[in-house]
């Protein structure tokens, strides 16, 4: 069975208390990016990261090539060096792989340990949705050896999050893995 971090567990339980609470709204790009935004931006103030992220009404810092960064610098100002960027995220409300497939070929060019995927797919297109994740993982090769990718798909019709994690070419369906630990 997969281990997962105490970072991904948290964003897992994050995304579980977002679905909670916005469970029969509809689900439009600007609402939903902003609720996930700052659900992210929270979580990561409490592991005491800077964040960037865009229309947090200023809380931020702006939006930094991904939808969310999650940074540490040690020194101040110019003086300051990036020394730590443990999580990146992007998330796209269009439906579609079309539409998923350039926010999160970003995340393949990415560095950082964990990169998150937040998107939604209907019942039909699910799997299809999560093959192409899989696959596109697969064939890229310059992925580092650590790196974990969250993919955290909404399905329409259920409104309920589905959950994978996907390291080192294996896919871990986390649907299963998550009730165990709720039990």
């Amino acid at each position: 069975m997969i281990q997962l971090t105490t970072i991904e567990q948290s964003i897992i339980n994050t995304m579980r208390e977002f679905e909670a609470s916005a469970s029969g709204i509809l689900k439009n790009n600007a609402p939903w990016t902003r609720g996930i935004k700052r659900r992210l931006y929270d979580l990561g103030c409490k592991y005491d990261y800077t964040i960037c992220a865009s229309g947090l009404d200023g809380d931020s810092e702006a939006e930094w090539l991904y939808d969310v960064v999650w940074y540490k610098e040690d020194g101040k100002g110019q003086d300051a060096r990036l020394v730590d960027v443990p999580m990146i995220a992007e998330c796209e409300w269009n439906a579609g792989i079309g539409h998923i497939k350039y926010d999160f070929e970003k995340l393949l060019l990415g560095n950082a340990p964990l990169r998150v995927m937040i998107c939604q797919a209907t019942t039909d297109t699910m799997q299809a949705t999560k093959d192409y994740f899989a696959d596109a993982i697969d064939k890229y090769p310059y992925n580092s050896r650590d790196a974990r990718f969250l993919i955290i798909i909404l399905e329409t019709t259920s409104e309920t999050f589905n959950y994978m994690l996907i390291t080192n070419g294996e896919n871990h369906e986390l649907q299963t893995h998550l009730k165990q630990l709720h039990t």
